[in-house]
């Protein structure tokens, strides 16, 4: 999906910072619902950044030997100031843990709470409902 919303981008007549405000507004938006519904692991964000930062540099006019972090950078910091995609999957993620822990339905939240006691156990991968406990507990 995401390479079908690049190639629409790409072949459309605008010039290339609005590309990329297409890119940072509708193909990441694109990926909202499919981020936030699947279990997907986060080298798969990881590999999707990786094989669109290329058309981004481009669309920047910039080299492609530059540093990727001129893309990710707040403008602040002199960069442009784009969302990666694996900070939206993350984003994404830690909404499904709040919506599902602070679900009306107890059953949901039974099975929320299993996993969370699952997924606390793993130590070399990321799950965000490790990353909500911690916040949760921060606010108790």
């Amino acid at each position: 999906m995401l390479t079908k919303d690049i190639q629409t981008i790409q072949s459309s007549k605008l010039n290339g910072f609005m590309k990329l405000w297409l890119y940072q507004f509708y193909a990441l938006s694109h990926l909202s619902w499919p981020f936030l519904i699947n279990d997907l692991d986060k080298s798969f964000s990881l590999d999707l950044q990786r094989m669109i930062n290329r058309q981004l540099k481009s669309w920047a006019g910039i080299s492609r030997t530059v540093d990727n972090g001129l893309l990710f950078r707040s403008k602040k910091n002199f960069g442009l100031g784009l969302t990666e995609i694996s900070a939206h999957y993350q984003r994404m993620q830690l909404i499904k843990c709040e919506l599902l822990r602070t679900s009306k339905d107890n059953t949901i939240q039974k099975l929320y709470k299993t996993r969370e006691a699952i997924n606390s156990k793993l130590t070399r991968v990321w799950k965000a409902s490790k990353l909500s406990s911690i916040v949760n507990a921060e606010e108790s």
